[in-house]
């Protein structure tokens, strides 16, 4: 299950997409990722999709990824740490 896995192989290419300053990856059920992009200007949609695609194949993930771009950092979690991959499925959150 992708919720198990938290994959680094792959997320060091990122920069050859675009200039990624931070990311974050929610997983709000089995079938359905949210992939947080912050980057100090917009992104094109190609770009969106080559870093999605960097990302479906690290997870060998087949369903649905939402792309979210923000100029401004992420926050942290309530423990006061950065996250960078976060699990909203039932009985996680």
């Amino acid at each position: 299950d992708v919720y198990k896995r938290q994959p680094r192989a792959g997320f060091e290419t990122f920069d050859e997409v675009a200039p990624i300053q931070q990311y974050q990856v929610v997983q709000h059920a089995l079938d359905d990722i949210e992939f947080k992009l912050v980057s100090a200007a917009a992104l094109s949609s190609a770009q969106e999709d080559a870093l999605a695609a960097i990302l479906r194949k690290a997870l060998v993930f087949d369903g649905r990824i939402r792309v979210a771009q923000s100029r401004v950092r992420l926050p942290d979690s309530h423990a006061g740490k950065y996250e960078d991959f976060v699990c909203k499925l039932d009985g996680d959150a």
